[in-house]
């Protein structure tokens, strides 16, 4: 056995200068009528890395500026129909098959026994290797 050191994995130097991440959100939710309710929220995010002179940059930039996280607005269909169309955080089961923010419309029905829920979505353009 032989231990490898960090500097046998990576010949290259850290050429990284500056590193700054910053994740902000704002919020706003209400209700538009007795059977309806909305939630909107923006999220302004920034990923920047600067890097040693003479080394070349990679754009590491990801999802920057403002952009709507979630908004959707919830329907109180019926006595036991409830309905919510928008961008909202989907999951399938307890979230290992699916667990994500998509453009989607979800209706679910419930009563003392069952629960059943029927929806569909499409993946958002900033998560791309979402399978």
């Amino acid at each position: 056995m032989r231990w490898v050191s960090s500097s046998e994995c990576s010949p290259e130097p850290d050429t990284t200068q500056t590193l700054m991440l910053s994740d902000l959100r704002f919020w706003v939710n209400g209700q538009a009528s007795s059977r309806t309710r909305y939630y909107v929220r923006l999220r302004q995010w920034d990923f920047d890395l600067d890097v040693l002179p003479g080394t070349t940059p990679s754009d590491l930039r990801q999802q920057e500026g403002l952009e709507v996280d979630q908004a959707y607005l919830d329907w109180h269909v019926g006595n036991r129909v409830d309905s919510r169309v928008g961008r909202q955080f989907s999951t399938v089961g307890r979230g290992i098959a699916l667990a994500a923010d998509l453009d989607a419309a979800v209706v679910e029905y419930g009563d003392a026994q069952w629960h059943h829920r029927v929806g569909g979505g499409r993946s958002l353009r900033r998560d791309p290797g979402l399978d």
